[in-house]
């Protein structure tokens, strides 16, 4: 068993760790993240946290906190955020191997770590990290003091709203877990007048910053939002999709849904018919087979967490990080249930086999290891963008500049701009407003500006560099 455990580790790291630097990711967001950082250093202290899609609403500032000190000791290098994921992503597989081994036994923990190992959900989340993804290693934590408080020597229930309090400033998507946990604590009869004191400060104690936050804006954040739930149920009823900006969408909900259950163990090009395979697999089981406390209330927490998604409606995958390893953990616990019956070993271990082969097959292919990202839309790999930000300071001279940027993906005020901000920043000559030299970076060809006095100085990978000897307004 435990050879069998050092093969999947060591195909874990080659996968995670093959030509890393040429997968790193920098996109979108990441450098509205790193600005707040590097408030701290300036002596700054942080209520807002992460900002959300909705622009009334901003998470606690804990995670700044958090990842300070590691940003610190990298001297804020911009890829310092994949650099960490990818490490927390590999410890993950040995937290999963050992919680799982406490909740079940040693051969359902090795079959969860070997899905988790090759998880395209997983890897495919792992090549696009953010706040969000430190949710993943946290439900863990959570469904371990879940368990614990199950037992003979119960551990305090507040454990687990502390937990639940940390995840909700990671990502909002967590915030289902709060009628989850206190469902949790009523079903167990764990609330005492002390008890559910203790619990509601544990929640409390990481929201601080949000709360105080909150305070001085008249709890505009809170109204809102405890107005958006029934929005949002409204919503579901009426048949209407909102997309960005209130516009009307396709629903697309269940293939999101699908795709979820799907990815969690088959490549992402197959049918959405194999997710309805796994949601079908799960759902039998829960219906025809006698369950442990445990394995209902793991049930119970991934049936409402799809739940409240399909109320929001079109959930991106990153919505799911409060539930992602929720299908591995039960499939392998059905998976080991099911091989101890000689009529369905043949089936399983047909099952096991070809979900391993089919994602071996996508790993080792120009889908995931050996992807081209050039031929990716909209794609500028970190490397351009830092040569790019490299040519600006060389062709600067040390003068003081403005810069702005043209080219899609830009959904809020400055959100892809700001990453050239930050590697200007980090560079040593970050651009400021009003100035007579600027800068233009033109990532779609087909928006070039033609105005006298600009020029083209470079053009790398397909981005285009300009330089303007007037400050002139451009529209993106």
């Amino acid at each position: 068993m435990r050879m069998k455990l050092v093969i999947v580790f060591i195909l874990a790291l080659f996968v995670r760790l093959y030509n890393l630097p040429y997968f790193a990711s920098y996109g979108a967001e990441t450098a509205q993240h790193y600005f707040e950082i590097i408030k701290l250093l300036q002596g700054h202290i942080l209520l807002n946290g992460p900002l959300t899609s909705h622009p009334w609403f901003r998470l606690g500032s804990i995670p700044y906190y958090l990842f300070f000190p590691v940003f610190f000791l990298t001297r804020f290098h911009p890829l310092t955020l994949f650099y960490v994921w990818t490490a927390v992503d590999i410890l993950m597989l040995a937290l999963n191997y050992y919680v799982i081994r406490k909740l079940f036994d040693e051969r359902t923990s090795l079959l969860a770590t070997l899905f988790l190992a090759l998880s395209p959900l997983e890897l495919l989340t792992n090549r696009a990290p953010g706040f969000y993804n430190f949710v993943i290693p946290l439900t863990y934590l959570l469904l371990y003091f879940v368990y614990k408080t199950l037992g003979r020597k119960a551990t305090p229930f507040w454990t687990v709203f502390l937990v639940v309090g940390l995840m909700i400033n990671l990502h909002a998507s967590s915030l289902f877990l709060i009628p989850f946990v206190f469902g949790l604590g009523i079903f167990l009869k764990k609330f005492t007048k002390s008890s559910l004191i203790l619990s509601l400060l544990a929640f409390t104690l990481p929201n601080i910053p949000f709360i105080i936050s909150d305070f001085f804006k008249g709890f505009a954040m809170s109204r809102n939002l405890i107005l958006w739930f029934p929005y949002k149920i409204v919503n579901f009823f009426s048949g209407k999709t909102l997309g960005f900006n209130r516009t009307l969408v396709k629903d697309e909900t269940l293939l999101f849904v699908t795709d979820f259950f799907k990815t969690a163990l088959f490549p992402p090009h197959y049918s959405f018919l194999f997710g309805l395979l796994i949601m079908a697999i799960l759902c039998m089981y829960f219906f025809m087979h006698k369950k442990t406390r445990l394995i209902t209330i793991i049930y119970a927490w991934l049936f409402l967490g799809i739940g409240a998604l399909i109320i929001h409606k079109n959930p991106p995958p990153h919505y799911f990080v409060p539930i992602y390893i929720l299908p591995i953990i039960l499939v392998a616990y059905i998976t080991n249930a099911l091989l101890k019956q000689k009529k369905f070993k043949i089936i399983v271990y047909f099952f096991i086999i070809f979900s391993v082969v089919s994602n071996l097959l996508f790993i080792f292919s120009s889908r995931y290891l050996f992807l081209d990202k050039s031929k990716i839309p909209f794609n500028i790999s970190y490397q351009t963008q830092e040569k790019i930000t490299r040519l600006i300071i060389r062709d600067a001279h040390g003068q003081r500049f403005s810069l702005q940027r043209i080219g899609p993906l830009d959904y809020y005020e400055g959100e892809s701009k700001e990453n050239y901000e930050y590697l200007l920043w980090w560079l040593g000559n970050r651009p400021v407003k009003n100035t007579l030299l600027t800068y233009i970076i033109v990532e779609d060809i087909n928006r070039v500006p033609i105005n006298t006095g600009v020029k083209q100085i470079a053009q790398i990978n397909g981005v285009i560099i300009l330089r303007s000897i007037l400050h002139t307004q451009y529209t993106r």
